[in-house]
């Protein structure tokens, strides 16, 4: 547990609610920079380091739950980075209005 004091008051956290508060707060602010209703975003795939044990991935995937997110998969950090750099190294248009929001978060 992770014992908080705010306003002189104690509040106690497991590691995935705070967690779940960092995957909240990273969804809310992407969602406004790419204007787009965070209600509607309720999917995503979220990276893990590639050592995570799996109980580190359960509890991973246990605080996007509590953030309301359902993970559509786990992928290791490198997979993720390899992805990126294709998509990055692509030369295509996107529609617009065909666009999806993709959140990528380093959750350590």
């Amino acid at each position: 547990m992770i014992e908080v004091n705010y306003k002189e008051e104690n509040k106690k956290f497991a590691p995935e609610e705070i967690s779940a508060l960092v995957l909240g707060s990273i969804k809310t602010f992407i969602c406004k920079e790419l204007k787009v209703d965070a209600s509607t975003v309720i999917d995503a795939v979220v990276t893990v380091p590639a050592y995570f044990i799996d109980s580190q991935r359960v509890a991973t995937k246990h605080a996007a739950e509590i953030a309301g997110i359902n993970v559509l998969a786990l992928i290791n950090e490198p997979t993720a980075a390899s992805i990126a750099h294709g998509l990055n190294n692509m030369n295509v248009s996107i529609n617009p209005s065909a666009l999806h929001c993709v959140i990528v978060v380093n959750d350590c």
